[in-house]
């Protein structure tokens, strides 16, 4: 008896169902009217396919390369449509209106005229809508999904039309959806600034989770965010296919966020912003910062060496619970004419006072730096900074910085101490000097854990590949690897920087097959022991 009641119970069903593929639902389904319930909320519950949903409405054929209903909509069909509509929690919309047989407009304008309904999913809570084809793309049609259920909005970047401009898009999303906590605004090519709708929306709407594109987050938009009492991310992002950015829209932040501006309760922060500047409103109260735990900073414009000093002092202060730490300084790949990026000098490399502070943060699991120039730092004072941080499992120190006419000062020596202080380390980052010395012997310590290394840009002693592909098999683990040197599979993780081909990127790529053969054969001995 105890059995049968929990073979019925819905909260048990839906997590062992919500395991299968969907396509196996079908079966559970068959079992009993309790089970067949289960799984078809779990079936429903998330539709990529909005093809597959709508033709449950009125079957759908192609007419003159076009995909239509076969009958316009009735009230029966809408209505034989509603039990499936109560159960779609999450939809994905991508209109493409290059290809007639893939553009969803015509069928959702359909849709609108004939649904007798306020909303057409009326449980709606997730929505992916993208429209790259705006204004042709009819980007009113989003109105069909604005529910007042709706929590997470993820979209392309609005750009509005005559009929339908970005501000009313911004106003219908605060006025129909009063739930809605969590805003992605995704980057496309040719993009605009959404700025006066968005502010419109934060001061209306308390978001808990906002992701902008790079640049989209202006002083007035973080001004406007101190409205979001609830707020706990706060990111932006980056296509890789339009690095056109203007980078001007991101500066003035002290001038115009207010005196008691705060970031309260920000556990992610994801900022482009003149480093002079974030250091000022960090400066203002001690309070800043406490509970942040995600920290990324893509400095804009030209950054010296005592802002970036100045930055880690703070962040050794301010930050108790900080565990990702993420800083970029490099030139942008792209500049307009309006948009021009002033060059680092070679004397503002990062040196070892200037990362000095670092070492107090003893709660970072990430670090990542990344400047222009290779930074002015020996092996000893490199392990004197990372070294007291035990907990790190990923490690980027300016492994590719964009100017290596200057020579590394960290060799191939630091690598076994390292391996001896980060137990946890699974992914390592270096830009080093092989070009005179290499290892004779194998490493004394070996990392435990590391699955990544990136060594790509550093200079090799010629003739001497096989060494270092030996002296690296003695530090990796089994599953270890050296990442792939390759232009197109190696950019830099951070914002809107993509480096160009490493110039010994053919050197490193014969050390990796090295590398690979002798891991592989470690392994191969490893299966027989």
């Amino acid at each position: 008896m105890a059995c049968a009641r929990v073979s019925c119970s819905p909260g048990l069903l839906a997590i062992i169902f919500n395991e299968l593929e969907r396509d196996h639902l079908v079966y559970p389904s068959l079992v009993c009217k309790c089970w067949n319930e289960v799984a078809r909320d779990v079936i429903w519950r998330q539709v990529e396919e909005p093809l597959e949903v709508f033709s449950l409405i009125v079957p759908l054929e192609i007419v003159e390369g076009r995909r239509d209903f076969i009958c316009t909509p009735s009230y029966l069909d809408w209505q034989r449509f509603q039990p499936i509509a109560r159960r779609i929690r999450s939809l994905t919309l991508t209109l493409k209106c290059s290809s007639p047989d893939t553009d969803l407009s015509h069928l959702l304008h359909v849709l609108r005229l004939t649904c007798p309904h306020e909303y057409v999913l009326p449980r709606l809570e997730e929505l992916t809508w993208y429209n790259p084809a705006e204004p042709r793309g009819h980007p009113e049609l989003i109105c069909l999904f604005l529910t007042r259920t709706l929590k997470s909005l993820r979209m392309s970047t609005p750009t509005g039309g005559p009929r339908y401009s970005v501000d009313s898009l911004f106003d219908d999303i605060s006025g129909r959806c009063p739930n809605l906590e969590s805003l992605c605004i995704e980057p496309i090519k040719n993009g605009t600034i959404v700025e006066a709708g968005l502010i419109r929306l934060l001061q209306q709407r308390p978001l808990r989770s906002i992701h902008l594109p790079i640049y989209f987050l202006t002083p007035r938009v973080l001004a406007a965010s101190a409205s979001c009492k609830q707020l706990r991310i706060l990111d932006v992002c980056v296509n890789r296919s339009d690095q056109t950015h203007n980078w001007c829209h991101a500066r003035g932040f002290p001038a115009i966020l207010p005196i008691n501006f705060a970031f309260g309760i920000i556990q992610t922060l994801n900022l482009a912003i003149p480093l002079v500047e974030f250091n000022s409103i960090i400066d203002r109260d001690p309070s800043h910062l406490q509970s942040i735990q995600n920290l990324s900073i893509r400095a804009v414009g030209m950054t010296r060496r005592d802002a970036i000093h100045q930055f880690c002092e703070l962040m050794s202060k301010r930050c108790v619970c900080l565990q990702e730490l993420l800083l970029v300084t490099n030139r942008p790949t792209r500049e307009t004419r309006q948009s021009h990026w002033e060059k680092t000098p070679a004397s503002e490399a990062i040196t070892f006072e200037t990362l000095r502070p670092l070492s107090q943060l003893d709660t970072l699991t990430y670090l990542e730096i990344s400047h222009e120039h290779p930074m002015s730092v020996t092996d000893d004072e490199f392990l004197a900074i990372v070294t007291p941080l035990p907990r790190l499992q990923v490690l980027l120190m300016n492994d590719c910085p964009s100017n290596v006419t200057t020579r590394s000062s960290l060799t191939m020596e630091c690598l076994p101490r390292l391996a001896q202080a980060l137990p946890d380390l699974k992914e390592l980052g270096l830009y080093l000097d092989i070009s005179q010395r290499v290892p004779c012997r194998p490493s004394p310590h070996q990392f435990q854990s590391l699955d990544l290394f990136y060594p790509h840009h550093s200079s090799v002693k010629k003739g001497h590949e096989e060494d270092v592909a030996l002296f690296i098999t003695t530090l990796l683990p089994l599953g270890g690897r050296i990442a792939d040197a390759d232009a197109e599979d190696y950019p830099d993780r951070s914002y809107d920087v993509l480096l160009p081909q490493s110039p010994i990127a053919g050197v490193w790529r014969k050390i990796r097959g090295q590398v690979d053969l002798i891991m592989r054969g470690r392994e191969w001995n490893a299966g027989f022991t």
